[in-house]
């Protein structure tokens, strides 16, 4: 698994995860996972578009994530999964703790909503 900081600012993070987010991956990753958005404390997007694997350890890491920030106060959204990667969140039933979208505008939108009164 491999972790780019596509935006990093004061009110919004965006990950691009890809590759394989499997045991080696994530061990590789985790760190700077972490590191990239945990500090910032701001709304942020996990971009599975490019990820090609996704098994137990990926979805550790994803819930791991969105559970850290949402102890923090922020929320996260996971956008663009495809073929066996939304199968294996679909499986999983992950929009039950973590949003779904297809595309980077609706994240936006939805992580936008959550910062309005009563969302």
């Amino acid at each position: 698994m491999e972790v780019v900081a596509l935006e990093r600012s004061d009110d919004l993070v965006y990950l691009e995860l890809s590759g394989r987010m499997d045991t080696a991956g994530v061990e590789r990753s985790e760190t700077r996972f972490f590191a990239l958005f945990a500090t910032k404390g701001v709304p942020t997007v996990f971009d599975l578009s490019k990820v090609t694997i996704l098994t137990s350890m990926g979805l550790r890491i994803l819930i791991s994530g969105a559970k850290t920030a949402s102890a923090k106060g922020f929320r996260t959204v996971i956008v663009a999964p495809a073929g066996p990667v939304r199968d294996v969140l679909d499986h999983a039933a992950i929009h039950e703790l973590i949003p779904v979208v297809d595309d980077a505008a609706s994240a936006r939108s939805r992580l936008q909503d959550s910062k309005s009164p009563g969302a």
